[in-house]
């Protein structure tokens, strides 16, 4: 996203996220559902965008 992830909690209130997990995954009984938001992306550099997609990459191995 390009929205600064503390902005987007904070001030936006997470309305895609609370979406996502509370008409979808919960009601389907998935949980605990965890969040990971990188952002913003267009000030980002290419070594930030290396570093979020590794983090991304390790949260997702543990799910196998």
């Amino acid at each position: 996203m390009d929205t600064p992830p503390w902005y987007f909690r904070w001030v936006y209130r997470m309305p895609g996220i609370h979406q996502m997990r509370k008409t979808t995954l919960e009601f389907c009984g998935i949980k605990p559902v965890r969040v990971a938001t990188y952002g913003p992306l267009l000030g980002a550099n290419d070594d930030q965008r290396a570093r979020w997609l590794a983090q991304a990459q390790r949260l997702a191995s543990h799910l196998r």
